[in-house]
């Protein structure tokens, strides 16, 4: 009888580091320990907290847009994005939890910046949810507004 209940304990033991053993690998509960690939920030960094989104999220790739506003709402930012003669205008959403700075490293609010302001926006890149708002809007100094499109 004795050996029946090690036997069991063992067994019920190896299921369950098993089972732990599978969930890290799949990336599974937990999410704090995912890679960024490109040229993010590390996770966790800045983040100020989950809001309603619930933070970041895990195993989507971060990257860093530099771009120019074009206008300016009081939730969310046009930019144009230039690529080789041409430009793009696109929109990025503004939320409680995106890092809003100036240069000087000092945190300022949406409607202090301005239309001409040159920009570094880090986004998530989420075919899921292409509506995942701005992390981080830093100004970097001052650009020109083009003509959309155009040469």
């Amino acid at each position: 009888m004795r050996r029946m209940t090690v036997l069991g304990a063992v067994i019920l033991a190896l299921v369950f580091f098993v089972g732990a053993g599978l969930t890290q690998e799949r990336g599974g509960r937990g999410g704090g320990e995912g890679k960024s690939e490109g040229r993010g920030e590390a996770k966790g960094e800045g983040r100020g907290g989950g809001g309603e989104r619930g933070g970041a999220p895990t195993g989507k790739r971060v990257s860093e847009i530099e771009g120019v506003i074009a206008e300016v709402g009081e939730a969310s930012i046009s930019y144009q994005v230039s690529k080789g003669e041409k430009v793009q205008q696109k929109m990025i959403g503004i939320a409680d939890v995106t890092n809003l700075q100036k240069t000087e490293w000092k945190p300022i609010k949406v409607k202090d910046l301005k239309a001409g302001d040159k920009v570094l926006i880090t986004i998530y890149e989420d075919p899921e949810d292409p509506y995942f708002p701005a992390l981080s809007v830093r100004v970097t100094g001052k650009g020109e507004v083009k003509k959309v499109g155009g040469r």
